[in-house]
This record gives C-alpha cells, sequence and structure tokens, in this order.
C-alpha cells in the first residue's frame, strides 16, 4: 500500500522535523551548494511538503515556487512561520507544472522515492525540465539505493524483499510515531530516468559524515544520500 500523504498525523510529525541532522548536514546542504547563489532566482521546490526546503531558500533570496500534490502538507507549510513573501504554494496534480513559470532553477528533494512507476517519474521530471531554460539546473537528493538496512541518526530503512527496481522499503524516520513506505530502484535507473527526462547530468554526489563527529552512525561509512545535478539538454 502506497503512503498516503494527506494522512493528517503522517503529514504533522513530519513537519515537525525541520531540524533533522542528517537530512540538512548530508543532504540539503549539499542541494543548496550545488544551486549555487539564489538570491533573486526564481525557484522551483517541486514536492515541497511542509516547505522546510522552501523556506530556508526564500530566507536566502530566493523566489519560490512551492508545489506539492498533498492539500495536508501544504496546509502544514502556511503556517509555518517565514520572515518573507516570497514563497507561492501551490497544489498540483503529478507531474502537471501547467500554471507555474519558467524559472531559474528547480529542486526535488526526497519525492522520487515515494513513485514507484517509472513513466510517472518520467512525467514529473518532464514537466520540471519543461519549466527550465536550456541550461539551467535540477538538483535532487533521494535515499542512496545503497543505505537500505543502514541506521542513521535521523532514519533507517529495510527492504520487504529482494531489491530491484519497484521494490518498497520501509522507512523509519526518528520523531514519527510510525513507519512509512518508499520505493527502491538502482542507482544507473536514477541516471538514466533524470537523461530521459531532458537532462543532461552534471555532478553526484554522495556526501560522507566527518569522521571526527562522534555522534553519527552509518552516516561515516555509507552514504545516505544520493544527490544529482543535472543540466536542462535539448530534448
Amino acid at each position: 500500500m502506497e503512503t498516503n500523504w494527506n494522512e493528517e498525523q503522517l503529514v504533522r510529525e513530519y513537519a515537525n522535523r525541520d531540524r533533522s541532522i542528517t537530512d540538512w548536514r548530508l543532504g540539503y546542504s549539499q542541494v543548496l551548494d550545488l544551486l549555487g547563489d539564489v538570491k533573486r532566482k526564481r525557484i522551483i521546490d517541486y514536492g515541497c511538503g511542509s516547505g522546510r526546503f522552501a523556506r530556508r531558500l526564500s530566507d536566502l533570496g530566493a523566489r519560490v515556487y512551492a508545489v506539492d500534490i498533498s492539500e495536508k502538507a501544504l496546509q502544514e507549510a502556511m503556517k509555518r512561520p517565514t520572515g518573507s513573501t516570497s514563497i507561492r504554494y501551490q497544489l498540483i496534480k503529478s507531474g502537471d507544472l501547467s500554471s507555474v513559470p519558467l524559472s531559474d532553477a528547480a529542486v526535488i528533494n526526497l519525492v522520487l522515492c515515494c513513485i514507484r512507476d517509472k513513466d510517472e517519474t518520467v512525467r514529473v521530471l518532464s514537466s520540471v525540465c519543461e519549466k527550465l531554460p536550456l541550461g539551467e539546473p535540477l538538483v535532487i537528493c533521494e535515499p542512496h539505493p545503497e543505505g537500505v538496512g543502514h541506521a542513521y541518526v535521523s532514519y533507517s530503512s529495510r527492504a520487504q524483499g529482494k531489491l530491484k527496481s519497484g521494490t518498497r522499503i520501509k522507512v523509519k524516520l526518528k520523531g514519527l510515531s510510525k513507519e512509512f513506505c518508499d520505493y527502491w530502484r538502482p542507482k544507473q535507473e536514477y541516471f538514466d530516468l533524470v537523461e530521459k527526462s531532458g537532462f543532461m547530468i552534471e555532478t553526484v554526489r554522495e556526501p560522507l559524515a566527518n569522521q571526527q563527529e562522534l555522534f553519527w552512525k552509518d552516516e561515516k561509512t555509507q552514504a545516505p544520500y544520493l544527490i544529482i545535478k543535472a543540466i536542462r539538454g535539448e530534448k
């Protein structure tokens, strides 16, 4: 059964994870670094959820088009305080960015892992591609395919069956009262789907934690996130 991202308790608990250390130190910080200076840029945050990353982009001076298919998640996002009015939250259908203007960059954080179907994944990526000028970036952050079975500070996961494309993954996040479901795909499949959607892959990062910081768990030896920077090419 797919995770229901309109389930009120799940969405509320997920929204309260704003300071999850694994996410920010080894995921979102890398996305920001790959985006570069975002001041005065228009950025699409596809699958923005409760808006934690959209708020960070806004604080850095970006104009953010924060879209999601979950009405409950967007309701949580709009409850959260922000010192800026430069975030536009919008409910969409999966892969439909028809109401979003042409932008300077886009991010997709921890979203593609929620989509089992490869064709739908391509629709989502292609919809983002169509909203970027030639040569502009999309940065994607996903749970690392090789991280299944590892225990990180902020989350852990395990497979339900043999790992193959579409295998259901049970995920336990720190701060959530119950597990939820993601879908696994191999690293090369991520690359293939990104390129099939009109992008050229520029950079791949698989960051590990600082060995000197003793609080980390498996982050020291296995990257928790796969981060891809891709540039819109000519379809």
